[in-house]
């Protein structure tokens, strides 16, 4: 049976995404921190305590190359059909 999601277990399981794409990127705290702008100390409690603020998430992602879904979420971006894809680009033409 999975673990039933409370805003507990979700925060843990965030603050490990973030751990585990910052440390497959080959970079640590200190190199990570000062690429986002942020005092080290800062940066550690996001990965210990405190859920990482809104606007860095892009930022982390871009750093990594991780997807904001896979950082949100921990599953892989769904498939969108082809077909959706260019529906969307023939509406946004």
């Amino acid at each position: 049976m999975p673990t039933r999601l409370t805003p507990a277990n979700y925060k843990r399981a965030f603050i490990l995404r973030l751990r585990v794409i910052r440390e497959a990127a080959g970079l640590t705290q200190e190199e990570f921190s000062k690429s986002l702008g942020v005092a080290r100390d800062t940066y550690a409690r996001y990965e210990t305590r405190s859920l990482l603020p809104h606007h860095l998430v892009i930022p982390v992602c871009d750093l990594t190359g991780h997807d904001c879904y896979f950082l949100l979420t921990g599953r892989a971006r769904p498939a969108t059909p082809l077909h959706s894809s260019i529906e969307l680009r023939k509406k946004a033409g």
